[in-house]
């Protein structure tokens, strides 16, 4: 997308004040999915079920993310969202993959690897919020929904599996971009507040995705086709969940108008600051005249 093209989009889905003054974002719930050709792997049909639920995701954490990250504080406050999230699904995650035997190939990769993201999480949020962060991070509405909807999984390991899956897939993937971008934009010091978004040496992010969606192809293949139905449409649910936690964080004016101007490239600011000025000082000479 040019600059422009990116301005529009993220003025569309940031500026939509509520009567609160902060921000809303309506996002599409279609959590049904239709039965895709047979023969096709279960990670591929997750892919193209998902693909438009996907594309809104990755408009609203491009729209929002230059955004936070004009305020440390504000990052810290956006990413401890994610912080509970992954909690929740670490401290469920173990009892859920013992409950049944075809999802012991799951342990490795998830139990007993790296890809675990609570604790990085929570080391950042310190570093952005200091020592007394746990009194700041009282979790939204939109992420408490969240919390007691994956608990409400506790005897549904698939549909929790679903949700791991597709929440440590996304960190696998663009974690890394995430981690760079905050480094760059907020001029952080070397390995201080990306840990949530980062792999060590010992964890590979390309071999954890590779192993993540082997297993969940090999699942694929031993359950039934009900069940295969229900995690394609509960795929669609973590879209649903993220989007809404993403479009209804709080984020006042101020950074919002910061965040649209970095959106503008530079000369194009220069030049718009230029008649801000050039024009009142010509209307004013007319006057004169």
């Amino acid at each position: 997308l040019c600059d422009f093209s990116l301005f529009c989009i993220t003025w569309c889905f940031l500026i939509v004040p509520d009567c609160k003054g902060q921000f809303q974002m309506v996002v599409e719930d279609k959590t049904t999915v239709l039965p895709q050709a047979p023969g096709l792997a279960l990670t591929e049909e997750l892919r193209k079920s998902s693909k438009t639920a996907h594309g809104i995701s990755d408009a609203l954490v491009n729209a929002r993310i230059l955004v936070v990250f004009t305020d440390r504080e504000l990052f810290g406050k956006a990413i401890s969202c994610f912080m509970h999230i992954f909690s929740c699904l670490e401290e469920l995650l173990p009892g859920a993959l013992q409950s049944r035997k075809e999802l012991a190939p799951f342990k490795d990769v998830l139990c007993e690897s790296a890809l675990f993201r609570a604790e990085a999480y929570k080391q950042d949020v310190q570093f952005y919020l200091g020592p007394d962060w746990q009194s700041k991070v009282t979790p939204t509405t939109e992420v408490a929904s969240y919390l007691q909807y994956l608990r409400g999984l506790r005897s549904e390991p698939l549909l929790l599996l679903t949700h791991a899956y597709t929440q440590y897939l996304a960190m696998a993937s663009g974690g890394q971009i995430i981690a760079r971008m905050a480094r760059s934009q907020m001029q952080l010091p070397q390995g201080q507040g990306t840990k949530a978004f980062e792999f060590g040496p010992a964890a590979n992010a390309s071999e954890l995705k590779v192993g993540l969606k082997s297993r969940m192809d090999g699942l694929g293949e031993v359950i039934s086709d009900n069940e295969r139905q229900q995690i394609l449409n509960e795929h669609l649910k973590v879209f649903s969940y993220n989007n809404s936690i993403i479009g209804s964080f709080p984020i006042g004016w101020w950074a919002s108008a910061r965040g649209l101007v970095l959106l503008v490239p530079p000369m194009t600011r220069y030049t718009l600051l230029l008649l801000a000025v050039a024009i009142p000082a010509y209307w004013l000479a007319k006057r004169k005249d």
